[in-house]
């Protein structure tokens, strides 16, 4: 199957029937593997200028401010932060064993596979990050902190100068793409059980 059919597929979840907090417990999982995994790219790829401004916007960055925090952190650590403010845990037990087992087999890929990850991440993840944000009212919620997470994430990946811009050079091969969205769907999927 195609990745970008993989792709369609998670944004078509339908997200309305997940659990607000679920998704943040989830997205920060992911966040953490994302940084991880950036990391690896960054070294592989060590004098790609290009890598690193996009690095930059993404690991021990100021560039994410909400309420009392400012950072600098990694993504994740903004995530972090205010799932531990508002005492946001996961419904199920499930849904943490889900993200261990997508961790652990993102980390099981090689370097460079793991860095592919991430520059199709760049490109792929506004659909789905659209389709979060429209499913609740987050703000009505108290976690409009997490609509800003997406948000800003949507304006960093996308347009010229963007995040994908910067990694658009990179080489994506399908079978490593197929197995990562179904890693993702699956990972997902663990919301609506």
């Amino acid at each position: 199957m195609n990745y970008k059919t993989l792709v369609a597929q998670i944004a078509g979840l339908d997200w309305t029937q997940a659990v607000p907090q679920d998704i943040i417990i989830l997205s920060k999982y992911t966040a953490v593997e994302f940084a991880s995994s950036l990391r690896e790219a960054m070294r592989l790829y060590p004098d790609d200028s290009r890598l690193k401004e996009m690095a930059d916007g993404e690991l021990k960055t100021d560039n994410m401010s909400f309420d009392d925090y400012s950072g600098p952190g990694d993504h994740w650590e903004y995530l972090a932060h205010f799932i531990n403010t508002f005492g946001i845990v996961p419904s199920n037990p499930g849904i943490e064993e889900s993200a261990r087992r997508y961790t652990g087999s993102v980390e099981a890929l090689s370097p460079s596979d793991r860095a592919m990850t991430v520059f199709s991440r760049e490109e792929e993840l506004t659909l789905i990050f659209r389709k979060i944000i429209d499913a609740h009212d987050w703000n009505a919620l108290g976690f409009g902190f997490y609509r800003h997470y997406l948000e800003s994430h949507i304006l960093f990946d996308s347009g010229e100068g963007g995040h994908h811009h910067l990694t658009e050079h990179f080489p994506l091969h399908e079978n490593v793409l197929e197995a990562f969205y179904r890693s993702r769907l699956e990972l997902y999927s663990a919301l609506f059980k």
